[in-house]
């Protein structure tokens, strides 16, 4: 038997994976030079770490030993690991995740460890996961599973409106001469992840209304059966944005289209900031990197 895994960073939720019979691992983040713990459930302070974000809270990449304490109970209890993770390219423990994998398949030989990158983030990554813990949870092939994982990581993409220009180089994308101007004129910049997990810029927005419009543009030309998958919202502090966003979309798709709307855990938070947005939805491809 093999046991499904994913991090708290996919933004599904620990209750929803809990349901699909998922094991969900917290991801922590730091603040003032201190380990904070991150669970996602009601209990957590959004409002606390927003203000925590405002003063320099930062991605705390988990380490090869904090993979390793989550891997080896099953590992030694007889069981294989199917991971489903963030997109490697934005994951600043990736490289210790490959090393903990690397560790424990020299002690486990036994044991299998199949691990697939989802190129996405936030609720991209979370529905991916949902889709294939559907799957897990009525019992099928794990290898049924990954090949399923392989395809829906092509037709699912996510974009993302960020405040301004300032995150762009903790996302590997630094336009010199943006900054300012992005400041000034209210520019607000639009992203997406290719289906090789690599940022594409798309056509900025000035002002954030006009950005909910281009999300909202983004989905009516780029979706496909939209209304036969979730459609994912993730936010940082702008929930009310949120809120519109899911409003324009059912004006255009009717008030029974599948919404979710999630807060960002804290490591989706620190990486693209403070007042970004992310929309996640089934397409007919991803953009690609011209």
């Amino acid at each position: 038997m093999s046991l499904f895994f994913c991090g708290s960073n996919c933004d599904l939720g620990k209750e929803t994976a809990k349901q699909l019979g998922i094991d969900y691992f917290d991801i922590p983040y730091s603040f003032d030079g201190k380990k904070q713990k991150f669970s996602y459930n009601s209990k957590f302070d959004y409002d606390e770490f927003y203000k925590q974000l405002k003063n320099g809270a930062e991605i705390l990449p988990m380490t090869v030993k904090d993979y390793i304490d989550v891997f080896r109970p099953c590992m030694e209890a007889g069981e294989d690991v199917l991971l489903v993770h963030a997109n490697k390219k934005l994951n600043p423990s990736y490289q210790n995740l490959k090393t903990a994998i690397e560790e424990l398949s020299k002690r486990y030989p036994q044991r299998v460890i199949k691990r697939v990158d989802s190129y996405s983030i936030s609720l991209g990554y979370g529905i991916i996961v949902y889709d294939a813990g559907l799957m897990y949870k009525r019992g099928d092939k794990i290898e049924s599973i990954f090949k399923r994982i392989k395809t829906m990581r092509k037709e699912y993409v996510t974009y993302v409106m960020l405040e301004n220009y300032a995150n762009l180089e903790k996302i590997g994308k630094q336009p010199k001469n943006e900054k300012l101007i992005s400041t000034v004129l209210n520019v607000k910049p639009i992203l997406t992840l290719s289906s090789f997990g690599e940022w594409v810029s798309c056509p900025t927005a000035m002002g954030r209304k006009k950005g909910l419009g281009e999300l909202a543009g983004k989905l009516f030309k780029m979706g496909e059966n939209v209304a036969d998958y979730p459609i994912g919202i993730s936010y940082c502090n702008c929930e009310k944005d949120a809120k519109e966003l899911e409003t324009i979309i059912k004006k255009m798709y009717g008030d029974d289209i599948i919404i979710w709307i999630r807060p960002m855990s804290p490591e989706v938070s620190c990486l693209l900031g403070e007042g970004s947005l992310t929309l996640s939805f089934h397409a007919k491809k991803r953009e690609e990197v011209k």
